[in-house]
């Protein structure tokens, strides 16, 4: 018998690791592991045989050498009885998951299409918003997130048609006035031309231009200008027909598009659209005439294409303003002389710079004793490829394109120049310069006038402004406070070709006026034609009884100067007395005239022998 104290606890330990077994046994028949610990795996192996186990499963002891015992554990039975019960349950967890991935898949599959019906939708709306078609809208889908994109979508949509149509009107329209623009007008008059092409119905082309609108914007600024053109816009909508195209072409130009209407009937509409704009314009408190040129053209006869008609309708524009009525029907030929006005145009400026611009002066007597009592200074241009140029030939062009206030200075610095010459050679004789409505919109005229008149040495009374009834029309209430003011620096003021303008005795008579000269028109058949006799006689009575002088312009006869001389018209100014004459050769003129006019036709005929 080993009584070693090892071999003794050893062989305890193993009993009692039996023992425990068995008890486990005991106590959990049902037990489908018996788990136990013990050193010797021949115990183990017994444990498995006793408990008839079907396989044995040992645990090594714990790597580290810690004294901790193997576990083994003991399967009571074979693996695939043990698994058995649980087999039927593996099978119905196989189903269940086939079935749910089934289903899953069926759920994909069916949200997949629901989506890519929707893509496919929302790329198609993207196609129709990129070729420009707003109308069609997208449903709200079955989803909040679908719903929530198709509503952005259609806001988006929307925008982008409000945004777009606001692009195309502004395109197509003038912001101001609302009228169609350039581009729309001449899309619808080449639409006019495609319909009635070959049918024999005529359209009326008209072109309206606002005189002096640029001079008006420079004096009064752009506010007062936009608000004069809508005034005007809304006068030409209560003369045009609607259906008929009104357009604004430019700033101050408006085209209207007649379709069967004959240019001769087009008249009359122009006619009734001076009428209108000649009433007068309030604009925040300024009272101004507009008045306006028209020039008139027509389908087929004058053109069949828009740039052609658009180029004669403003020929004969620009030709109305030499018109009594300020209109003018197109003639052929008169492209030659809108390319000339053209080119007078582009060389004004240069010619008042390079000193190509001359004054003339024609002189003035006094009928009483007849002599000499001053001259008129007239502005010529000696251009140097078209030749010598008379006033008529520039002026209004000067006035139309705003570089009247240069060619102004320019005459009444050379002028105040000359009769300071004048009076150093012992001619105490005053000088007449024009001015025109423009020239009264300029605010630092009277303070130029005064400094050139300073320069000069000059006295203010041997300066008389000369302005016609046409252009005291812009602005009657400012005119007369600029002419008052020049007036007041000791200037004399004169109306110049009374009788032809719209100003009425009751604007004349609160004019600061000094003179006024009888138009030519009313003087060159005197006195054989028994209407100007009347209207002369009155003009005379009425500009003294008013406390003027009266002077007569035009004068080519004898008898008319004497008629004139007897109903007490105080001076006479015309080709019967002389021609205007170069500046510096008036002084030499003057040293010849002795009063006899009859005795000075052939005076400059001398001089420049």
């Amino acid at each position: 018998m080993d009584l070693h104290p090892g071999a003794f606890v050893h062989r305890m330990r193993s009993k009692f690791v039996m023992l425990t077994v068995a008890l486990i046994i005991m106590m959990q028949g049902a037990t489908l592991v018996t788990i136990f610990v013990t050193a010797n795996h021949s115990v183990a192996e017994q444990a498995r045989v006793h408990l008839d186990a079907a396989a044995l499963r040992s645990m090594p002891a714990a790597p580290d050498g810690s004294d901790a015992l193997p576990l083994h554990a003991v399967l009571p039975q074979p693996m695939a009885a043990t698994m058995a019960p649980y087999q039927t349950q593996q099978r119905v967890t196989l189903v269940v998951g086939l079935l749910t991935l089934v289903i899953g898949l069926i759920g994909v599959t069916a949200l997949s299409g629901t989506l890519t019906r929707s893509i496919e939708q929302f790329a198609a709306a993207a196609r129709r918003i990129g070729a420009g078609d707003y109308t069609q809208r997208l449903a709200a889908g079955t989803s909040e997130e679908l719903a929530a994109l198709a509503s952005a979508m259609n806001m988006m949509q929307t925008d982008i048609a409000e945004r777009e149509a606001q692009v195309t009107y502004q395109a197509q329209f003038d912001r101001l006035t609302g009228l169609p623009n350039r581009f729309l007008a001449v899309q619808r008059l080449q639409e006019s031309i495609d319909k009635l092409d070959g049918t024999g119905v005529p359209i009326s082309i008209m072109l309206v231009d606002l005189n002096s609108f640029g001079e008006i914007v420079a004096s009064f600024g752009h506010d007062i200008g936009d608000a004069l053109l809508a005034q005007a816009a809304e006068r030409l909508r209560a003369t045009v027909d609607t259906r008929h195209t009104l357009a604004r072409l430019e700033s101050d130009e408006f085209l209207i598009v007649m379709e069967g209407i004959e240019p001769t009937v087009a008249w009359e509409t122009a006619a009734d659209i001076l009428r209108l704009l000649g009433a007068g314009l309030s604009v925040r408190g300024i009272n101004i005439t507009m008045d306006a040129s028209i020039g008139i053209c027509g389908f087929p006869e004058d053109g069949r294409e828009p740039d052609e008609l658009l180029l004669h309708a403003a020929v004969a524009k620009n030709d109305a303003r030499e018109m009594p009525e300020n209109i003018n029907r197109y003639q052929t030929g008169q492209e030659d002389r809108y390319v000339r006005q053209l080119a007078i145009l582009g060389d004004l400026r240069r010619a008042v710079r390079e000193d190509e611009l001359k004054l003339y002066m024609q002189p003035k007597i006094r009928l009483s004793d007849g002599s000499v009592c001053g001259a008129e200074a007239l502005a010529r241009w000696d251009h140097p490829t078209l030749g010598f140029l008379p006033p008529q030939d520039f002026i209004s062009i000067a006035e139309r394109t705003g570089n009247i206030p240069l060619i102004t200075r320019w005459a009444l610095t050379t002028a105040v120049r000359e009769c300071r010459r004048w009076i150093e050679e012992g001619l105490n004789l005053p000088v007449s310069v024009n001015l025109t409505g423009v020239d009264l919109l300029d605010p630092n005229l009277p303070c130029f006038i005064l400094e050139t008149l300073r320069d000069h040495d000059l006295d203010p009374s041997y300066l008389t402004l000369e302005l016609t009834e046409q252009s005291l029309v812009y602005d009657m209430a400012h005119a007369t406070i600029v002419l008052q003011c020049l007036r007041d620096l000791g200037t004399r003021i004169a109306i110049d070709d009374f009788g032809t303008g719209y100003s009425s005795l009751e604007r004349i008579k609160n004019l600061p006026v000094d003179e006024l000269k009888i138009d030519r028109s009313f003087v060159k058949e005197l006195p054989d034609n028994r209407k100007d006799v009347a209207i002369v006689r009155a003009t005379i009575d009425l500009a003294h009884n008013l406390g003027m002088e009266v002077i007569a312009e035009g004068v080519e006869s004898r008898p008319a100067m004497q008629w004139l001389a007897s109903q007490g018209c105080e001076k006479a100014q015309g080709f019967f007395i002389s021609r205007p004459m170069p500046a510096e050769t008036f002084s030499q003129w003057v040293n010849h005239f002795s009063g006899d006019v009859t005795a000075y036709v052939g005076v400059m005929d001398a001089i420049h022998s």
